[in-house]
């Protein structure tokens, strides 16, 4: 969305995009299906236009899945489920998973979206050095990288060191892959992001 703000309007010239997460204070600490996974974090990525044609976004993707939206969530606390003491001694104001959803579902959705990206970039997945997906699931990481006959090293993993961080997960993924020195000048990288709603955002840069 930044560099889309950048493009269209010259008076967009820095752009701070910053994620932040902070879920810990709405979790059940005695539901382990939430809180072994969910934990908080920042990070922030700083976007600058430039006039050059070999360096920044060469596309970017939005996705919808609305038949998930009430798969998981908070469900006490607002105008249709006012905040009371029994909502409260059932972990309603807290975060919970209602359905379990499909473990191929995330792999599915951004192995799709990658190919369309690529296509519409007029590259193969063969030509993106790194990739950068949500760190919901290292399992699911690796099966999009199977998908798409990509070495598992080409994705970056950091969950196991944060757990899931929400949407501070693509910045601090981006910030450990620089801080390894792995990333050259001229690399394509393919930022891929989903969450709850379902909601998928993709983009593939050349850095």
């Amino acid at each position: 969305m930044a560099s889309k703000y950048i493009q269209a309007d010259e008076s967009y010239r820095n752009v701070l995009v910053i994620g932040g997460y902070a879920m810990s204070k709405y979790l059940n600490m005695a539901d382990k299906k939430t809180v072994t996974l969910f934990a908080d974090g920042a990070g922030a990525v700083l976007l600058q236009a430039q006039e050059t044609e070999t360096t920044g976004q060469l596309v970017s993707m939005l996705k919808t899945k609305g038949e998930y939206n009430e798969w998981m969530g908070i469900y006490g606390g607002g105008s249709k489920y006012p905040v009371t003491a029994e909502r409260i001694s059932r972990h309603e104001h807290q975060l919970a998973f209602v359905r379990k959803f499909p473990k191929e579902l995330n792999a599915e959705v951004w192995t799709a979206m990658i190919k369309e990206m690529c296509l519409k970039a007029k590259i193969s997945p063969d030509n993106i050095s790194h990739y950068i997906l949500t760190q919901i699931n290292v399992h699911t990481i690796r099966e999009t990288m199977d998908r798409l006959n990509q070495a598992h090293e080409k994705a970056v993993e950091i969950m196991h060191n944060f757990g899931y961080t929400g949407s501070a997960c693509i910045p601090m993924a981006f910030h450990t892959l620089m801080e390894s020195g792995k990333i050259n000048k001229g690399d394509i990288i393919c930022f891929l992001g989903s969450g709850g709603g379902l909601a998928f955002a993709g983009t593939i840069f050349r850095y």
